[in-house]
């Protein structure tokens, strides 16, 4: 994603098959410069957020 991804704290879930396998997709990738913000992840969530370069995190959560 570019730019900023505002999820509104809602729960993210459902890629993945639950375990620590190192192979699985990212719930979500940002860009170069991006910001991803207010997320919840839930489980199974894959292999969490991917920054492809430098991105910002903000107020995320994973339960």
């Amino acid at each position: 994603m570019n730019g900023t991804f505002d999820g509104g704290m809602r729960r993210y879930y459902g890629i993945g098959d639950g375990s620590q396998n190192e192979h699985q997709p990212a719930m979500f990738v940002v860009a170069n410069g991006g910001t991803i913000q207010n997320v919840v992840i839930g489980a199974p969530a894959g292999d969490g957020i991917h920054c492809k370069g430098s991105c910002t995190i903000r107020h995320h959560d994973h339960r």
